[in-house]
C-alpha cells in the first residue's frame, strides 16, 4: 500500500528548503563584504602599540634628574661662598657624598700648614648631622685631652665664648681626624691630617673660624670646653 504524501505537507517542506537556501547566501555575501586588515609586507599582522610609548612617537616620558642633584650643586656653591679663603682653598664640590642626610659637601685645602683635606658638608637637619659626628666610623674607646689620642664629642667655643657647635678628634693609623660641627647651620668640617694629633689640634684652634658667619665676627680662635 502507497503512503501519499497530502498537498499541505509538500509545501511546507518546499518552504523551509528556501528559506536555508536564501540564509546561506545572506552569510556568504556579508562575509565577502566584511572590511578586511591591510596587508603587511611579511604577511604578519601588525602588533600593538607597546603600553607607556607616549602616541605622539616620543620614546617615552622624560625622566627629570632627581631633585637632589640640582640642590646639591646650588648648596655647594653656597657653601663656597661661605668658606673664609684665608683659612681653606681651592675648594670644589663632591657630588658623589652628597646622599642621604648630607645635602652639600665641598673639599678644601688649607694653605696653612696642618691638614691635607678640609670638607665642609651641609646636612638635611640636626639627626643627620649627630649621626655624622657620632657615626662608627670616628668612634674610638680612648679619650684624651687633644687630638694625640681621643678628644670624646664636646662642645667647642670661640674667644669670644660663643659656643658654635662640638668637637670630635682622634688618630686613624698615621693620620689625624677632626670634626666639628656649626649645629645652627647644619654643617660640620672634617679635617685630615698626617702632622701629628698635637700639630693638628693646634691648626684647629687657629682656624675652626672658618665659616663667614656674622653671629662670630671678631672671633679668631676657638678651644674646647
Amino acid at each position: 500500500m502507497t503512503k501519499r504524501t497530502g498537498l499541505l505537507g509538500r509545501n511546507w517542506w518546499t518552504g523551509i528548503g528556501a528559506i536555508v537556501a536564501v540564509a546561506g547566501v545572506v552569510i556568504a555575501l556579508l562575509a565577502w563584504l566584511a572590511p578586511r586588515p591591510p596587508a603587511t609586507s611579511g604577511g604578519a599582522t601588525p602588533a600593538p602599540p607597546s603600553a607607556g610609548v607616549p602616541s605622539s612617537g616620543s620614546a617615552g616620558p622624560v625622566t627629570s634628574p632627581p631633585s637632589n642633584t640640582v640642590d646639591s650643586a646650588s648648596y655647594a656653591r653656597t657653601l663656597v661662598d661661605l668658606v673664609d679663603s684665608r683659612i681653606v682653598e681651592n675648594c670644589t664640590g663632591n657630588a658623589e657624598l652628597a646622599t642621604g642626610g648630607r645635602i652639600a659637601v665641598i673639599d678644601c685645602s688649607a694653605p696653612r700648614p696642618g691638614p691635607f683635606l678640609v670638607r665642609v658638608e651641609r646636612f638635611a637637619d640636626r639627626a643627620a648631622l649627630d649621626d655624622w659626628l657620632s657615626g662608627s666610623a670616628w668612634t674610638v674607646p680612648q679619650l684624651g685631652n687633644d687630638c694625640a689620642e681621643n678628644l670624646h664629642i664636646q662642645p667647642w667655643r670661640t674667644n669670644r665664648g660663643e659656643r658654635p657647635g662640638r668637637i670630635h678628634c682622634g688618630p686613624s693609623g698615621s693620620q689625624h681626624w677632626i670634626l666639628w660641627t656649626f649645629d645652627d647651620q647644619l654643617i660640620g668640617v672634617l679635617a685630615k691630617g698626617t702632622t701629628g694629633g698635637s700639630a693638628m689640634f693646634g691648626w684647629w684652634g687657629g682656624n675652626a673660624l672658618l665659616l663667614k658667619l656674622s653671629t662670630m665676627r671678631g672671633a679668631d680662635s676657638a678651644g674646647v670646653g
